[in-house]
């Protein structure tokens, strides 16, 4: 009995997203939830990893002696463990995106309510997160690779990051510290070509 009400209502949570993203602004309703925000990113990522290697090769949280918990590690035929963790940052690129191109003149904190404001501190936002990325989950004396992905999975934001390299050269900041941005679309490409070097070893 326990098993099939929870069963109705998985499905009728399931239908609740299929229709909330059936336009724009319902999609980014969604995402105004930090926790909803990190199960997408999660569930996406596991997704693409499902599509392209079998199970044995990857595992979801894989916890570090620290305690500490990446979201995910791709096992490679060296044994090293390649960590991929997800980061979505939305409220401050929300903001940037709904921002006014210039300040207000009547704005009491100067720029404060300006595009220019906001991708500033969007820009910040990402740098923490390459930085924690970096910092927590790059760790060969545990078996892992000298770098990790970020993997980013909304596409507009990626393209956010990785294309302002005037206003901020994010792409190469992530590379100094070892840590490689990749978005659902270029992640397909990354791992496949992982999964190519998987047969050839094998």
């Amino acid at each position: 009995q326990g098993f099939t009400t929870g069963l109705t209502q998985l499905s009728e949570n399931l239908k609740s997203v299929h229709d909330s993203v059936k336009n724009v602004s319902s999609f980014q309703d969604i995402f105004k939830s930090p926790k909803l925000r990190g199960i997408w990113g999660e569930a996406s990522l596991e997704a693409s990893l499902a599509q392209y290697f079998p199970r044995d090769r990857y595992e979801i949280q894989h916890y570090f002696k620290s305690g500490e918990a990446v979201d995910a590690i791709l096992r490679l035929p060296n044994d090293l463990l390649l960590p991929v963790d997800s980061k979505f940052n939305w409220e401050n690129f929300e903001k940037m995106v709904n921002a006014d191109p210039v300040p207000s003149p009547t704005a009491s904190h100067g720029a404060s309510n300006s595009r220019e404001y906001y991708q500033k501190l969007f820009f910040s936002d990402v740098k923490k997160k390459i930085d924690e990325i970096a910092s927590k989950y790059i760790l060969p004396p545990e078996g892992t690779t000298d770098f990790a992905l970020m993997y980013v999975p909304a596409e507009t934001v990626y393209y956010e990051i990785v294309s302002n390299i005037k206003d901020a050269d994010l792409p190469t900041y992530a590379m100094s510290k070892k840590v490689f941005l990749v978005s659902p679309n270029t992640f397909m490409l990354s791992v496949s070509a992982i999964g190519h070097w998987l047969k050839d070893v094998q």
